[in-house]
């Protein structure tokens, strides 16, 4: 049986022309003349790696792509590996927030990802190593990781727990390869990283904005933070307030302002239907948020409440005060919303991973959200223009490439969103860079400047040093938008240009001519350069 598979794998790793079509018609040709089903993808992962160990198969991004199991979770380019904190008090006193013993604050214990924590003891090593192990056992490559950070408000968590946190996941991915145990300090892990066989490209946590100052955007650049996920939940102080939040609308636009002028990508985390809440005012939620240049966040988190037991705002639903939308309403009001978002935004989630039979009432308890919003907008004849809905994931480039430029001002300075996109009706997203405009005084440690915040190439996750005919990966892509965001820079008078690059990228720009200063990849601009 075994070389069964492995015949079939190499049959399929010489065909000139391979794609989906192919593939599907190889099998169907195959499964037919042996009088037996299609091959599942495990066993032809299972062939794919052993062929591979015995050197008898060289590595085929294309072929990989096709028979990986869970394709979408590397179509954005590099893997996500998401992380839990252990459990910790929490200053919050939210309505809507779940309490759960021995799980951290806002979380369930029969999530998925808190069960996988939960069974690594919270242990960070354990947990990256896991992840990693399970990702690469359903074919995918991840020497590219994007980790992300989840559990309790990490600005709340001590700070050497933060750093020890940290810098176990850094040396869990430079020791998955490796047999050598590596130093616990953090610096030195961030050091073998940039190097390592599994680099972290991207680092995020979540926490409150009300958390975000001077000292602490400082102290995230020294973990190598380069991405935060602030739980905003509304604008409309009114809402905040009903939901005993404990932040405001100010803090919000401020922590924005902050991190932004310090290089961070800022990702919004929305809840649809809090107290107090209605679909019309959570449309116009989203519609200030795009609408007035104080927020404009670069990725997107959509929440429906979810009504559980063990929450404060079960007691107002038990005495009548609060009603989950059904089913039909919330997929109007994402619908809509979604049809607001601009293009320099990606919304990267619509509903949380809360099993529905914990969840009290309402819409919320819908597994399939994102897709029946989408059938419903198509029914609209409405679109989504966010990033996550153009990008090219594993479809083959429609026509020429071509260069688009969005300026737009946001947090008090200029953003500029380049990208590469192919087709004309159709646009495929293949690759994007966010450009800010640092003005003097607003970022301490590089001072006036232009800032890279976010250089990203869609498709199939290509590994570090190979290149894949059909994919957007390694095709100068990403060298082509640097050199446009240069020239934006050069034309308008500055003197540098800084990338607030994940530790795992920055041997990537060292080659375009950048260093390490304070944190950030530098380069000096010169009309020649």
């Amino acid at each position: 049986m075994n070389n069964i598979v492995e015949n079939f794998i190499i049959g399929l790793s010489k065909h000139p022309r391979l794609n989906s079509d192919v593939f599907f018609a190889e099998q169907r040709k195959f499964a037919k003349s042996n009088n037996r089903g299609f091959f599942n993808k495990d066993e032809l992962n299972k062939a794919y790696q052993k062929l591979l160990d015995k050197k008898t198969l060289k590595p085929n991004p294309t072929l990989l792509s096709l028979i990986r199991m869970k394709n979408t979770r590397s179509h954005s380019g590099i893997a996500v590996v998401s992380v839990l904190t252990k459990p910790y008090p929490c200053s919050g006193r939210c309505v809507y927030c779940p309490t759960q013993k021995d799980v951290p604050k806002s979380y369930l214990s029969n999530e998925p990802a808190v069960m996988r924590a939960i069974s690594c003891k919270y242990h960070p090593y354990r947990q990256t190593e896991s992840r990693l192990s399970a990702l690469e056992a359903t074919g995918h490559i991840i020497d590219k990781i994007s980790i992300r950070i989840i559990g309790g408000t990490w600005s709340e968590y001590p700070k050497r727990y933060q750093s020890w946190f940290i810098s176990q996941v850094f040396r869990a991915c430079n020791e998955y390869y490796s047999k050598e145990k590596l130093s616990l300090s953090l610096p030195h892990n961030q050091k073998v990283n940039e190097s390592a066989n599994v680099r972290i490209v991207e680092l995020s946590i979540e926490t409150r904005q009300d958390r975000i100052n001077y000292q602490e955007v400082i102290r995230l650049r020294n973990l190598g933070v380069t991405k935060v996920e602030l739980g905003v939940q509304s604008v409309d102080d009114n809402i905040l307030q009903m939901n005993s939040r404990g932040s405001s609308n100010a803090d919000t636009v401020r922590a924005t302002k902050l991190l932004k002028d310090y290089g961070f990508k800022v990702s919004y985390q929305m809840m649809l239907n809090l107290l107090g809440a209605n679909p019309a005012s959570d449309i116009n939620v989203f519609k200030t948020i795009f609408s007035q240049q104080d927020y404009r966040p670069d990725h997107l988190k959509i929440y429906p409440l979810a009504l559980v037991k063990n929450s404060k705002l079960y007691k107002h639903y038990v005495n009548g005060n609060f009603q989950p939308y059904d089913r039909n309403t919330l997929i109007k009001t994402i619908s809509t919303i979604k049809s607001i978002v601009p293009e320099y935004c990606r919304i990267e989630r619509v509903i949380r991973d809360i099993p529905a039979e914990v969840i009290v009432k309402g819409g919320a308890k819908s597994s399939n959200l994102r897709q029946e919003v989408q059938q419903k907008m198509k029914r609209l004849a409405i679109s989504c223009r966010c990033i996550r809905c153009r990008e090219i994931k594993d479809q083959t480039p429609l026509g020429i490439d071509r260069l688009y430029i969005n300026e737009y001002l946001a947090s008090d300075s200029q953003e500029y969103f380049i990208s590469i996109e192919s087709g004309t009706n159709t646009k495929q997203l293949r690759g994007f860079l966010r450009l800010r405009k640092v003005n003097e005084n607003t970022n301490m440690l590089v001072g006036a400047c232009y800032m890279v915040r976010e250089l990203h190439v869609y498709g199939p996750t290509v590994a570090i040093g190979e290149t894949d005919a059909l994919a957007s990966q390694h095709k100068g892509i990403g060298k082509r938008l640097v050199t446009v965001a240069e020239q934006i820079a050069l034309e308008d008078g500055a003197k540098k240009i800084c990338v607030i690059a994940g530790i795992g990228v920055r041997k990537y720009f060292k080659k375009l001519g950048y260093k390490l200063v304070n944190t950030y990849m530098t380069k000096d601009l010169k009309p020649d350069t």
